[in-house]
């Protein structure tokens, strides 16, 4: 007698989809793959270079001590979590994210929904935690500036949309299995903003938190004057920072997925793309300043200071506050490091009683 996949009780269907054997990599999932595997060396690199600088400000500290600040720990705890949500990617494209209906069994189908969840909840961690970074960063820049309360705005609804998100996926079932095993308990569909509404409503608010920081950081900037090498370093970082903070947008098309049963899976390999682009990218951009220290032997000795300090307007420095100028800014590296009211934007000139 032939029994049905809609017959078995739910822990039979777990452990038949646990017995299934994962996919290759072809097609679409092959690409959500080798896309987040470069995410991943790209973040692995540039906050591991990140550590690197921090290490090397020990000689400017005192007593030796590593600099450190709260956007340091945030960038490594997004590390971390983003290290998670590239595994669950990729078990989740190995077990049929990315392919039609058509290429799968109900029970392989299982275990892809399950693997898709982990992720679903992971990818929140690294965005919130490297935009968190992000305006920690801007704070120590704007400090006393009209950007501080928007900062502060962009913070808390950074909070109130990762609670929403999160919360929304594990109170909706009971027990949280049944999200993607039915047959083992019950889900509510009384869903504040439930499924694709839900989703392109939280996409529209992250977008425009994730913009607003790129605004909030180009108004600060552009009150100094860069020679051509920074000024094409920021046209860089704020490029990618900008292609970053549209990935929310770029999901739209793809979130009728969550409504509609067919080609459930097909259509949520788009989603997890734009989603890893958005928190690995996000990651990078806040980890690049942090490099200036690095670079400044290159830039500093051979093509000679590359930022003047004085803004626009104002008359060229000499030679000697045009040293000093480039060794206070890249101290700041546009981070926290020590003394919030050395910063650049703080107005203070270091004198020799500072030193």
């Amino acid at each position: 007698m032939n029994v049905s996949f809609n017959d078995l009780s739910g822990g039979y269907r777990a452990h038949i989809a646990y017995l299934e054997p994962p996919m290759a990599l072809t097609g679409k999932p092959l690409g959500l793959v080798v896309t987040t595997s470069l995410l991943l060396i790209g973040v692995t690199l540039f906050v591991a270079l990140r550590v690197l600088a921090r290490v090397l400000t020990r000689s400017s500290e005192p007593h030796g001590e590593i600099s450190w600040g709260y956007d340091d720990l945030l960038v490594v705890f997004g590390f971390v979590s983003n290290n998670i949500v590239t595994i669950f990617t990729a078990m989740s494209a190995l077990y049929g994210v990315g392919r039609h209906d058509d290429e799968l069994n109900d029970f392989i189908k299982l275990r892809a929904l399950e693997y898709q969840f982990y992720w679903q909840v992971c990818i929140a961690f690294p965005i919130l935690f490297a935009r968190w970074a992000i305006v920690t960063t801007l704070f120590g820049l704007t400090k006393g500036s009209r950007h501080v309360p928007q900062l502060w705005l962009i913070f808390a609804f950074s909070a109130m949309v990762f609670i929403w998100n999160v919360g929304d996926d594990i109170a909706t079932c009971d027990p949280i299995s049944a999200t993607w095993n039915p047959a083992l308990g019950t889900c509510s569909h009384d869903r504040f903003l439930a499924g694709a509404s839900g989703l392109f409503a939280s996409s529209v608010i992250a977008f425009t938190l994730d913009i607003s920081c790129v605004w909030i950081a180009w108004s600060v900037l552009q009150r100094y004057d860069f020679q051509k090498q920074a000024r094409w370093a920021l046209y860089v970082i704020f490029g990618l920072a900008v292609y970053a903070s549209i990935a929310p947008l770029a999901r739209f098309q793809s979130f009728d997925a969550y409504d509609a049963p067919n080609e459930e899976l097909y259509k949520l390999q788009d989603i997890m793309v734009w989603s890893n682009i958005e928190g690995g990218v996000a990651l990078i951009v806040i980890s690049v300043p942090s490099l200036a220290r690095l670079s400044m032997g290159y830039f500093g000795e051979r093509s000679g200071a590359l930022v003047h300090k004085h803004r626009k307007g104002t008359h060229e420095p000499d030679a000697g506050d045009h040293i000093q100028d480039t060794i206070e800014f890249y101290n700041a590296e546009w981070l926290y490091v020590g003394d919030t009211d050395k910063l650049p934007m703080s107005g203070h000139r270091p004198t020799k009683q500072d030193e």
